[in-house]
């Protein structure tokens, strides 16, 4: 009770905006490093922990421990990771497998991948051999049950990366693979993310010489055959330079990327909307909060409000608290509305903060807590689970600084997806109107309906509770006299 006390107690400091409320602090029985979490269908979780062994830790709902199982799937240092959720109750590890590593300059890099189902029962374990060293950057689940993975092959001793996208199918097998950005030393991809029209999105960063010096933020579209459809450069307002780190799919076709944007001598978070063809919709700051690295995690709530977890590089407080993590909560505008400091100090160090979206509109901070003790080089370590609170508790959302109506009437994206039995949906309104939420099979028939009537304007969650409906692709509707828009889910069992 002592140590979550304490915990609580060092969260918080001031800021110009109002603090982020935390419902409850969850201390794991035994630390592994946690590095990704998800929550499964049953509300408990899947703890991915990268110390020492990969470890996993399955929690049910009410945080106790089902099981917890360890496996050395890679080693070396700088190993990247990406979790991902397979049907059929079975998940996915997509990273580095390094040989050699205690000679750095004979080490060499594959890609791997490792499967294990809800059990804790190992399924799959692949490589992808090569002589180049190869670097896993991001990976996206394919419907077909393959994957794209995003990577950098080091070149000229490692002075130069070529960042390329290889396509396996469900196989394990390379169907293409595309070189996207040519090597230089200061351009970067980052990040993928799937599309409405079937089609990738990868962002990261482009060093252009002429006419002028800038570093842009850069976003790359690719098809399902890794053809390069457009690629485009964005530079935030008044910046010299600017960096994609995160991408995000809304809905109607609009996209979301957040990255770090900075002038000569200050960095700041950055915010860029745009559509499906690339075209530029809203360019701005998110905060200036804080000065830091960049952006680690961007999620949508199912509020449709906007988490980003940024690295703090450096804050305009007292010395002692001069790094550590930060959580902002944003509107659909990316007005800030509030904010959380999880601070570095003499006594406290905060390590892979991660964070995932919670059905009432919260979220879920997953991190890793060091507590210096009486010798200063002895540090207690406590993996902590904190549970944000939502910024309403009724069904209609309103901006805590904006008391405006939804811009537009959207559904958004299905949560989870996959699903087992339990899909959370929501829709927005932005006028009273008729409306229609439906489901349908791959035949077009419709098999359940979620919600129907007249509704005002206003943000409205649903639950699909789909027992004795098989596993499948399905399709949600919402039908309005002004809008239709289905999102696609997969149940499994």
């Amino acid at each position: 009770m002592r140590l979550t006390t304490i915990i609580i107690s060092i969260f918080l400091l001031s800021t110009s905006v109002e603090a982020i409320d935390i419902e409850w602090t969850h201390i794991l029985d035994e630390n592994t490093g946690p590095f990704q979490f998800i929550q499964t269908e049953d509300g408990g979780f899947l703890i991915y922990g990268d110390y020492n062994n990969s470890t996993f830790t399955r929690l049910n709902s009410e945080l106790e421990v089902v099981w917890r199982r360890s496996w050395h799937i890679f080693e070396g240092k700088d190993a990247r990771e990406k979790f991902l959720v397979l049907p059929d109750g079975r998940y996915a590890i997509i990273g580095n497998r390094r040989i050699n590593c205690d000679n750095e300059e004979d080490s060499e890099s594959d890609v791997f991948l490792f499967e294990f189902n809800n059990d804790g029962d190992s399924l799959c374990y692949y490589v992808w051999e090569s002589d180049e060293y190869i670097v896993m950057g991001d990976a996206v689940l394919l419907d077909d049950g393959g994957y794209i993975i995003l990577a950098y092959v080091a070149l000229n001793d490692r002075r130069e990366e070529e960042y390329i996208a290889f396509r396996v199918d469900s196989e394990h097998e390379i169907i293409w693979r595309e070189m996207l950005q040519r090597p230089m030393p200061q351009n970067h991809l980052w990040c993928i993310t799937p599309t409405d029209d079937g089609c990738f999105l990868i962002g990261g960063h482009l060093l252009v010489t002429r006419p002028d010096y800038k570093t842009y933020g850069h976003i790359v579209k690719i098809d399902p055959d890794g053809e390069i459809i457009w690629r485009l450069n964005y530079l935030g307002p008044e910046e010299r330079s600017a960096s994609v780190s995160e991408i995000l799919n809304l809905s109607d076709g609009r996209y979301a990327a957040t990255g770090s944007v900075s002038d000569r001598d200050n960095y700041h978070t950055w915010y860029l909307e745009f559509n499906s063809d690339g075209e530029e919709l809203v360019n701005r700051r998110i905060t200036d909060l804080v000065k830091y690295w960049g952006s680690r995690h961007f999620i949508v709530s199912t509020n449709g409000e906007f988490f980003l977890v940024l690295r703090i590089e450096d804050l305009n407080l007292p010395e002692d608290y001069n790094s550590g993590y930060i959580l902002v909560r944003t509107n659909k505008d990316g007005d800030s509305l509030d904010c959380h400091l999880f601070h570095n100090d003499s006594l406290y160090k905060w390590h892979n903060v991660d964070i995932i979206p919670t059905s009432d509109g919260g979220a879920i901070i997953l991190g890793m807590l060091f507590i210096e003790q009486h010798n200063p080089r002895i540090y207690l370590q406590r993996d902590v689970m904190i549970k944000i609170a939502p910024t309403r508790e009724d069904n209609v959302v309103e901006s805590d600084l904006k008391d405006v109506l939804p811009l537009t009437s959207f559904l958004s994206p299905v949560c989870p997806n996959p699903f087992n039995s339990i899909a959370r949906i929501t829709y927005e309104l932005n006028d009273r109107m008729d409306v229609c939420v439906a489901v349908f099979n791959t035949k077009g028939q419709q098999v359940a309906v979620l919600d129907r009537g007249e509704r005002a304007a206003g943000v409205y969650n649903l639950i699909w509770e789909a027992e004795g409906i098989p596993s499948g692709v399905y399709f949600i509707e919402l039908s309005t006299p002004v809008v239709k828009q289905t999102r696609k889910v997969m149940l499994t069992k």
